[in-house]
């Protein structure tokens, strides 16, 4: 499995339905923070490698990054896991995670 860059974001080649693309985004930005690290620091992350500038295109774009990936933590913890519990803030790869992400 490779990847490829697009713009500031890479692209993992994996089928269209393995991530939501803004999952995808925020597991690249995690990688990129040591693997762990608070949603909102893994959002300013995203909104970062994406250009976003304005406040209204900020709140917008972190609401869906939020619900993307706490969809995504409820449903396929495979590669990220809120390690202090399901009410945790803080998200973090899992080993499989890490490994996968680690390259990019």
């Amino acid at each position: 499995m490779g990847s490829r860059r697009k713009g500031n974001i890479f692209v993992l080649d994996t089928p269209a339905t393995a991530f939501d693309p803004l999952v995808q985004e925020a597991l690249q930005a995690l990688a990129r923070l040591g693997g762990a690290a608070h949603r909102e620091v893994v959002v300013g992350a995203v909104l970062e490698m994406r250009g976003v500038v304005r406040l209204a295109g900020i709140e917008a774009a972190r609401g869906e990054i939020l619900a993307a990936m706490e969809a995504f933590l409820d449903t396929a913890p495979a590669h990220a896991v809120r390690p202090f519990g399901a009410g945790s803030r803080r998200w973090a790869l899992t080993e499989a995670g890490r490994r996968r992400f680690a390259a990019v």
